[in-house]
């Protein structure tokens, strides 16, 4: 059995999602990429994958989303799914430092916008 590595790309603009999906395809394309446009959505497909006995190794998302922040998300999910987290957005690094600054464990970030190379080198984490 080959394993393959299931990553749940959260991105609420179409065009950046497709490019991000395109890139992370083309670093490991036996990936299995599941999007959503929404934390919302996120949950409900992170719940439902946990249900049915599916595992989902990275959560890339954007830290700006309609309705629910991804930070809020991330909070949630990590009581409660044991998975990775890639954030993105387009804040600089500085900013992102300003709003992780009260947390415990800070995730993974990357400024927008986002090269292969960096996710190449993410990836090689």
């Amino acid at each position: 059995m080959v394993f393959r590595k299931r990553i749940l790309l959260l991105e609420d603009d179409t065009s950046t999602q497709l490019l991000l999906k395109s890139m992370l395809l083309k670093i490991d394309p036996g990936l299995i990429l599941i999007t959503a446009h929404s934390a919302e959505a996120a949950y409900l497909i992170l719940n439902e994958a946990k249900w049915d006995g599916i595992r989902i190794d990275l959560v890339v998302a954007d830290v700006n989303l309609p309705g629910s922040s991804g930070l809020i998300l991330w909070e949630v999910v990590m009581k409660r799914f044991q998975v990775d987290f890639l954030f993105i957005s387009g804040m600089t690094f500085e900013k992102w430092q300003q709003k992780t600054s009260k947390l415990k464990t800070v995730p993974y970030f990357l400024p927008k916008p986002i090269t292969e190379a960096e996710l190449r080198e993410f990836w090689g984490k």
